[in-house]
């Protein structure tokens, strides 16, 4: 998945200009340490509150931009009683929060959106999703994040978005994609929240459909998903030294297509078309990072027209960090 900020495209052209630069090949924004929890209760009116907290732990590196949640859902709500407002007023407009002309169009479950005085910047909607502009530094907790609808609780998809400006670092030495940018320390995970009829799975469920990219479909994300982890980046101590992934291949995967990094863990998978794997891969030292891409059958999903004859694939990423106490 690849995200890029209009934060990104404004500031490129004042980068190069900035005197001695950082080699962002060298960036760590790790906020796989964040914890995001929901409380949920019920109004006077019998509407569903979620009230959403995310936490920036002291031991992050880096500090976080945004909050979403995923709302997509083509189901036909027939609701009366929604406050007419879908976000309180002297907030700044959803637009800037990141590149939103570039966000796909959808319906989503009907909920209005507010936050508690000073722990966002932004409380809007982006098509499908529900935005917060958190901007929370290291040790920082933004609480009262409120989703209020008549839909009651399923697993829905989440995205903790780091805070990178470009300013200091030299971006202008690399081509797009081939430094770390902030794709390489989103965190996405699954959490209760007002939900689709009949496509949401249920608040206790074991479903992850992965790394959800901006430009990857949901029938695509969908090639592969997972009973655990239910989260792409977490840390774990130097006494575990193994993860278990449960994957669940679509019967709509092209099995031929599908590839693991690194290369070695790839005997490891078995790739059938409607079944289901549990894996066991051994964790080395510091940052493991394990990479699973897979391609549709022909025929099936959208197909880009910048790439002839390719259809979109579905790519899923999760990073382990391995505390290791270091001695002298």
């Amino acid at each position: 998945m690849k995200i890029y900020s209009l934060l990104f495209l404004l500031c490129f052209s004042t980068v190069i200009q900035s005197g001695v630069l950082k080699d962002p090949q060298t960036r760590d924004e790790d906020i796989s340490r964040s914890i995001v929890d929901v409380a949920i209760s019920r109004n006077e009116d019998g509407m569903y509150v979620y009230e959403y907290t995310v936490m920036n732990s002291e031991e992050n590196i880096g500090d976080i931009q945004s909050f979403s949640i995923d709302l997509e859902c083509e189901h036909d709500f027939d609701v009366d009683g929604m406050p007419a407002t879908e976000s309180e007023a002297g907030y700044i407009s959803i637009k800037a929060i990141r590149a939103y002309q570039y966000l796909k169009k959808g319906n989503r479950t009907p909920a209005t959106i507010h936050a508690k005085y000073g722990n966002a910047a932004v409380a809007g909607f982006s098509d499908g999703y529900a935005d917060w502009m958190v901007m929370a530094k290291k040790g920082v907790t933004r609480t009262g994040l409120k989703l209020i609808s008549p839909a009651g609780p399923g697993l829905r998809h989440y995205m903790l978005i780091p805070d990178m400006d470009v300013d200091g670092w030299d971006y202008s030495r690399y081509e797009e994609g081939e430094a770390p940018w902030l794709d390489d320390f989103t965190v996405t995970g699954m959490i209760a929240a007002p939900n689709c009829p009949g496509v949401t799975p249920p608040v206790d469920g074991r479903y992850y459909p992965g790394s959800k990219g901006q430009f990857e479909p949901k029938g695509i994300n969908e090639i592969l998903t997972y009973s655990e982890p239910l989260i792409d980046r977490w840390h774990t101590d130097e006494s575990t030294n193994k993860v278990t992934i449960k994957i669940n291949y679509s019967e709509f995967l092209e099995p031929n297509s599908f590839k693991v990094e690194p290369v070695w863990a790839s005997s490891l998978f078995n790739p059938v078309p409607g079944t289901s794997q549990t894996i066991i891969l051994p964790l080395g030292d510091t940052v493991n990072k394990f990479r699973l891409t897979a391609y549709p059958k022909e025929g099936i999903g959208p197909t880009d027209p910048n790439r002839v004859y390719r259809p979109y694939y579905d790519l899923d990423e999760f990073e382990v960090r391995r505390d290791v106490k270091r001695t002298n």
